[in-house]
């Protein structure tokens, strides 16, 4: 990666009391190492610094799937901070790293979106995207099951073999190009599980709605 040394000058915004998620551009190849030296030059301001990675596999010539993890963006990772200004000032000293992403060299946090979607599909000590399901209609792309639920815009080009979707998923400011699991089943099946899955998040909601209602009895005993 060109320029890979360089240091922006960042404005940092304090949000103490929330963490909030930052991407952090690095070397490719090299963010299990930037994340290690993340950690060890800022543990005391720092909640948790990961490489995010999905669930892939490969395909023995008998046929057998054989899982596998891979980095979901290469050349980023995500830190965890509600001490955005002390961990900048640290992140300067840290070698392997790039820069943060943010408009104007700022240090800016995800999303609300994009944070809900990194929390909902992974969780801290197991960051790695599971595998979707989809099924192709009129040549239209339905995903039904798993993290890519609802995201099909984000998919760019999908190989089937591989199963692997290639995205283009907007991250901190900008659009980075990632790569996930993706199955594709056949039409049929997937409306199966598309009714399936509906099912269960009216259950679901059936079951908080209960949780709340007993809550509010319990509170006006």
């Amino acid at each position: 990666m060109a320029g890979w040394r360089s240091h922006p000058k960042i404005r940092g915004k304090q949000t103490e009391g929330r963490p909030m998620l930052y991407v952090v551009q690095v070397e490719t190849g090299r963010e299990k190492t930037a994340c290690d030296d993340i950690k060890q030059a800022a543990d005391d301001v720092l909640d948790e610094c990961f490489v995010p990675q999905y669930l892939t596999g490969k395909r023995r010539p008998d046929g057998t799937w054989i899982p596998s993890k891979e980095r979901l963006f290469p050349g980023y990772l995500i830190c965890v901070t509600s001490q955005v200004d002390e961990l900048a000032d640290k992140l300067r000293r840290v070698r392997s790293l790039t820069k943060i992403l943010g408009n104007d060299n700022a240090f800016i946090p995800l999303t609300e979106d994009e944070r809900a979607w990194v929390q909902k599909v992974t969780q801290k000590d197991q960051r790695t995207v599971g595998e979707s399901v989809g099924y192709m209609e009129d040549g239209k792309l339905v995903i039904v099951e798993g993290p890519l639920k609802g995201r099909e815009d984000w998919v760019r080009k999908v190989n089937h073999r591989k199963r692997l979707a290639y995205l283009e998923m907007p991250m901190g400011g900008r659009t980075v190009r990632a790569q996930a699991g993706l199955q594709i089943v056949n039409k049929a099946q997937g409306k199966l599980l598309d009714r399936e899955s509906e099912r269960q998040q009216r259950e679901k909601g059936i079951r908080n709605n209960d949780a709340h209602a007993e809550d509010g009895r319990n509170g006006a005993v």
